[in-house]
């Protein structure tokens, strides 16, 4: 590895998270780089300017150029946090990449605020189910897709969403859904990751002033164009 700079640490990897940007990256569906985003370890080495870790700590971890799919890993200091002692190797390898998702779409750019109303697009999913997490958390109204009924089922057992707050990913009848619960005002936050036909229709739910976060790749890889009115 490199030598560590003053602001890294060195982790022994114990688990890695497999992340579904590591699928599209071995299907070829976007741009190479190395698979393994997260993962879960312990600290063994710390630079000379590292406070709030030392060794023995036990951490979860983000490899924004990846690489976790490694013995060890040398990150910023930054990218690691200490794990919770009642979480298991494998469930604090798989929080980094969610959670920051999340964080950054709901909080840093979407903004959201107790009593506005959000829009979770594939909510079953990793991301899907931290953003959810937030969303209860500040207090706003979630509006949540998924692509099949045991998927909206668990939406609704595991989360408490309505059911008249749960629709399918893969149509677009959650647009004219959307529209008659809100009595057409649509959503003030939307978290995107479909393409095509499902993010027109997406596009057509946010609220006046709303804010749209789009996480999906496919539409932007391809430059393709939203309609404007």
């Amino acid at each position: 590895h490199q030598p560590l700079g003053d602001d890294d640490i060195l982790i022994r990897v114990h688990a890695s998270g497999l992340n579904f940007r590591d699928v599209l990256l071995v299907l070829g569906s976007i741009p190479w780089t190395r698979p393994g985003f997260e993962g879960s370890g312990t600290v063994v080495k710390t630079g000379s300017r590292v406070t709030d870790l030392q060794p023995g700590d036990r951490v979860f971890f983000g490899c924004l150029d990846g690489g976790s799919f490694s013995t060890y890993v040398q990150v910023p200091v930054w990218m690691a946090c200490k794990a919770p002692a009642d979480f298991t190797d494998a469930e604090a390898a798989g929080i980094s990449v969610a959670y920051s998702t999340a964080i950054m779409s709901l909080m840093r750019f979407g903004q959201l605020r107790k009593g506005e109303s959000v829009l979770i697009h594939a909510a079953s999913g990793a991301v899907g189910q931290a953003c959810i997490v937030l969303a209860q958390h500040i207090g706003a109204e979630i509006f949540v897709t998924a692509g099949s009924p045991a998927k909206r089922d668990f939406l609704h057992e595991e989360y408490g969403i309505p059911r008249d707050h749960i629709f399918s990913s893969r149509t677009t009848e959650f647009r004219d859904g959307i529209l008659a619960v809100t009595n057409g005002k649509g959503v003030d936050v939307i978290v995107n990751s479909l393409s095509g036909d499902l993010l027109q229709a997406t596009w057509a739910v946010i609220a006046d002033f709303g804010r749209f976060v789009e996480i999906g790749k496919r539409d932007l890889l391809q430059n393709n164009y939203l309609t404007m009115r």
